[in-house]
């Protein structure tokens, strides 16, 4: 039975089941304590507060690797690769799958999304913000596979890796700390 991390209420851990299926929890995010998402390779589910209930599979060939709450609506996105590892970029929304455009010619591995209007997204070699219209797509400050990103807007990102975080200020990247 595969499992995700206890959630925290008042000091005290609760183990969720997702489902029966056997399958490693590859990505999970947040909104509030009532409203998250877990993703396998192949199922998204999402958790009300009491239970976690899965989504319908993601399209094939597509494989999971990051899932993004989009807040104020009802819609999240999933990054994955089909069996050749190219981008592919889904948004589900009211029980649909849509294949959207991918700028990228590799996998995502993280995605934040303040709103329709302001996504980030990063992974191997490439990072790209999305402004409800098209993607901007930017170089990567460093040799290092990005792990992490967060934004606000266009003009203010941070982006995580191995070894060090960086800060965008809208023109280019500045190391803001290394191990």
């Amino acid at each position: 039975m595969s499992k995700v991390p206890p959630a925290h209420h008042s000091e005290k851990w609760t183990m969720y089941s997702l489902s029966s299926a056997r399958q490693q929890v590859v990505s999970m995010q947040f909104l509030s304590a009532s409203n998250g998402l877990a993703a396998t390779q192949h199922t998204v589910f999402h958790f009300d507060g009491a239970q976690w209930k899965s989504s319908s599979l993601v399209p094939a060939p597509a494989y999971i690797y990051t899932i993004a709450p989009i807040p104020g609506t009802q819609s999240f996105l999933v990054s994955g690769s089909d069996e050749h590892f190219r981008s592919l970029l889904y948004k589900y929304s009211y029980d649909k799958w849509s294949q959207l455009p991918s700028p990228f010619s590799n996998y995502l591995v993280t995605i934040h999304a303040e709103s329709p209007n302001s996504i980030w997204a990063a992974g191997e070699a490439e990072i790209g913000f999305y402004n409800g219209t098209q993607w901007k797509l930017l170089d990567v400050p460093t040799n290092y596979t990005p792990l992490a990103i967060y934004g606000r807007g266009s003009s203010c990102a941070y982006l995580a890796t191995g070894n060090e975080i960086y800060q965008f200020d809208g023109k280019s990247w500045t190391i803001i700390f290394s191990t």
